[in-house]
């Protein structure tokens, strides 16, 4: 499709499939016509409050219809959308919202009087609440010009051909916004819905958030074909299957402990799901006892196992026709794609050979919103990819993995300290921030620990600030200043200081290497790669 614009997506459906069902939203159904004129009215309203192109509009709204009709309506607009997670906490959408420079934040009342009652928003010219078309302005002008938050000339001129800006976390620091624009979401949508066999006739179960990459492409992929989504707000076993047995769910997608319940559900209950084409995961790496039980349990089923990271969208993917010979493979690359791996001082590896996924041609994202040097360090040239791919650009994806002697990829870990639990990526550097702005300790170290549900979870080392240091306190704190899935699984004292480097930081390898040794915590090994 030719588009200058992901709204183009959905407006093509105004005459030939106005009546075919866009979205399923609990017991409500709602035709491509009713979707388009609600877009239509929000996106006037949005006008009326000054929004003009590349402006960026935050989105914190919980799964629904409302989240679609404000993405699509800012869309429309030109203004590019910032969806920040409804599970984050109010310091989070904040350092977003001053990160990007947003304009506006559209959110539900009462998220709004929640959030204006902790916190001062400098910089936004409105806080807006949204009901079905209904916008009404909670909180206005209180900021300093717009002008005064803009980032950066380069991201203003870049902004006008934005669709959206992805927050991921990255190794260190706060999420970094990722730029992508709505070339990349058309050409993502195509080749997606391509390789899956996707057609007007789907319905999709849209259980991962609009806010990552993978759950906005599903969103896309069905406006681009005129099928239906369905939205999914709960992710308890039982809730998901029911809603796929009584909407008749034809492909889905879940993070791996998500999957591991389902699994686990339908194994114990003898149930079977007759309407599913297809399944597919996101968010990680699917542990081998999961995908056996899966292979067992969705029979004449198409099982996609895929790969990608957000500032690249989509990488690979493993066809359904080779899941059982080669299991736990993230596959080749997807069409419009090319995949390679490569050490960074030998060049490029030879079979069985451990380096990292560089990401060559189409959906690379623009970059870091207001960071240069790290859009630099993430998207550029590779030296050693110029004989075959001359100078264009890659992505280096941070990912270790390697290439069997079929060209079958296999993920083997991570390159930096990220934590990846339950499909999200999670910094450790920002959980010891809230940590420390408790007062209750004067060293953290947070790591991730393998669990064959989650992927891993959060572990800290702590050193107490006082002698009465007590550990409901600090997990209440942390509940409190954290989303659910940052929150330490475990805590462990350290006494004393903790081993610094030469450079007066802390020894982060030789503190989690001591924890674990003191505590008998050991890795679960990897399977090995067929």
């Amino acid at each position: 499709m030719d588009s200058a614009n992901i709204y183009t997506l959905l407006g093509q459906h105004r005459e030939k499939r106005s009546h075919a069902i866009a979205v399923i939203d609990g017991a409500h159904e709602y035709p491509y016509s009713f979707l388009i004129a609600q877009v239509s009215s929000v996106a006037k309203k949005l006008s009326s409050q000054g929004i003009h192109s590349g402006d960026r509009i935050a989105i914190h709204l919980n799964k629904g219809i409302d989240e679609i009709v404000a993405f699509f309506a800012i869309a429309k607009l030109g203004a590019v959308s910032v969806n920040i997670n409804y599970r984050w906490k109010t310091h989070q959408c904040k350092y977003v919202l001053q990160d990007c420079g947003a304009t506006h934040l559209i959110t539900d009342k009462q998220r709004a009087r929640t959030m204006l009652g902790e916190h001062q928003f400098g910089g936004l010219e409105a806080v807006l609440a949204m009901e079905g078309d209904d916008l009404v302005v909670v909180d206005a002008s209180r900021g300093a010009a717009k002008e005064e938050y803009l980032i950066q000339t380069r991201e203003e001129n870049v902004a006008k051909e934005l669709a959206t800006i992805l927050y991921t976390s990255g190794s260190t620091g706060m999420p970094k916004g990722v730029m992508v624009t709505h070339a990349t979401l058309i050409k993502g949508a195509e080749i997606v819905t391509g390789y899956l066999n996707n057609s007007s006739q789907d319905r999709i179960l849209s259980l991962v958030p609009f806010s990552f990459d993978y759950g906005l492409n599903q969103l896309t992929s069905m406006c681009l074909l005129g099928g239906t989504i369905v939205l999914q707000k709960t992710a308890m076993p039982s809730a998901i299957v029911e809603t796929v047995q009584s909407k008749k769910i034809t492909g889905m997608a879940a993070v791996p402990g998500t999957w591991f319940e389902i699994a686990t559900y339908l194994e114990q209950g003898g149930i079977h799901l007759p309407s599913l084409r297809y399944i597919t995961n996101t968010g990680g790496n699917i542990p081998q006892n999961i995908l056996a039980k899966m292979a067992a349990l969705f029979q004449g089923v198409d099982i996609y196992l895929m790969y990608g990271f957000t500032e690249a969208f989509r990488s690979t993917y493993l066809p359904p026709e080779r899941f059982l010979d080669k299991c736990g493979s993230i596959g080749k690359a997807i069409p419009g794609v090319e995949v390679f791996v490569v050490d960074v001082d030998k060049g490029i590896c030879a079979d069985n050979e451990v380096g990292e996924l560089i990401h060559s041609g189409a959906l690379i994202s623009n970059g870091y919103w207001g960071r240069l040097q790290a859009t630099r360090e993430k998207i550029g040239e590779c030296s050693h990819l110029r004989p075959l791919i001359n100078n264009q650009p890659v992505a280096y994806s941070g990912d270790l993995v390697i290439r069997d002697s079929e060209g079958f990829l296999w993920f083997v870990g991570r390159m930096d300290d990220m934590i990846k639990s339950s499909g999200y990526r999670i910094s450790p550097t920002e959980i010891e921030e809230i940590i420390y702005s408790s007062g209750l300790v004067d060293c953290v170290v947070a790591y991730g620990v393998e669990d064959h549900v989650r992927g891993q979870v959060v572990h800290v080392g702590v050193s107490p600030s006082s002698s009465d240091f007590s550990e409901n306190s600090f997990l209440t704190y942390c509940t409190k200043h954290m989303p659910s899935y940052m929150v330490p699984e475990r805590i462990f004292l350290w006494q004393g200081a903790m081993p610094k480097t030469s450079n007066g930081k802390i020894a982060r390898t030789s503190v989690v290497e001591e924890l674990n040794k003191r505590f008998c915590i050991n890795e679960e090994p990897r399977p090995e790669n067929k």
